[in-house]
């Protein structure tokens, strides 16, 4: 019998689902009352990747747990209550039924991702807020997947004024779907906020031929006009290549050169911009050899 092995983070995904439904379990077996988790626990219940949260503004090892109106908050040990905003009840009432809380077991519900999503606003920037769309519409996860207009509906049903709107706005235009981690999505906006042109045309998950037979390759981003790829490489990618030196031949076979930037050189001013000069170098380069012919 055979059978695929999960990867390193979708394996980190069920540990923390795991964990979060203890949680939510042992707090149902010792209150007796129904409630909905929701924020980063319904995230987590819903095999999400969480975006990166700043210091304080969410107890990570705590269930999150969330209420329409204050007054239907409680004090429980081990459990943070939100006044959920926007709630369900802000959503017009033709849609809630496709926006309600998903049940997890008796006793227990989740907020709907769609809007945990916007519900998240409130606590994270713009950048981190399009890392978790991303999250939600990877190309490897099956349940929950969404597309973008699934957050482009929902931010259409929300009340026009509600707190984070204009974050969700903004993600909505930079959003992306079929990526592959929260940090190829972190170096494609810090690469779109750069001047260089070439950059505009930036693709994320593009596939490459390279033999007559079909072959192919997924490079996490290019600039497909010049022929160049730019990956990140960082745990998530452990063991996806058995031989790095072969697929790069091969992509380099094919007049394909390949860009790779790492953790630091995202956090590295310096390294940051010695890459960016690689790639505008880059660029000139594959460009003349195009227009040669090569």
């Amino acid at each position: 019998m055979t059978g695929t092995t999960p990867g390193i983070a979708m394996r980190q995904l069920a540990v923390d689902r795991l964990d979060e439904l203890g949680k939510a379990m042992d707090l149902a077996r010792k209150h007796g009352v129904e409630f909905e988790c929701g924020l980063v626990s319904a995230l987590r219940l819903a095999g999400v990747e969480l975006p990166l949260i700043p210091r304080g503004a969410l107890n990570l090892d705590r269930l999150h747990i969330v209420v329409d109106v204050p007054a239907g908050r409680r004090s429980w040990k081990g459990a943070e209550w939100h006044v959920a905003a926007p709630s369900l009840l802000a959503v017009g009432s033709g849609f809630r039924r496709e926006y309600s809380p998903m049940v997890v077991m008796e006793g227990i519900r989740m907020t709907h991702p769609l809007l945990a999503w916007a519900q998240m606003s409130r606590f994270i920037d713009e950048t981190e807020l399009t890392a978790l769309a991303d999250s939600m519409m990877r190309r490897n996860q099956s349940e929950p997947h969404f597309v973008p207009d699934d957050f482009r509906t929902l931010v259409e049903v929300l009340p026009k004024r509600f707190k984070g709107r204009t974050k969700c706005l903004w993600a909505l235009d930079h959003m992306r779907e079929n990526t592959d981690s929260s940090m190829e999505t972190r170096m494609r906006l810090k690469l779109e906020a750069e001047p260089l042109p070439e950059l505009r045309s930036l693709t994320v998950n593009h596939k490459v031929a390279v033999d007559e037979d079909g072959a192919s390759m997924y490079l996490d981003m290019a600039l497909p006009d010049l022929r160049i790829g730019i990956e990140y490489a960082g745990r998530h990618h452990a063991g996806q290549w058995s031989d790095d030196v072969s697929r790069q031949s091969a992509l380099t076979a094919v007049g394909w050169e390949i860009l790779t930037a790492h953790n630091d050189t995202l956090k590295d001013p310096l390294q940051w911009k010695e890459f960016m000069v690689r790639l505008a170098s880059l660029a000139m380069h594959q460009r003349q050899r195009s227009d040669v012919g090569v």
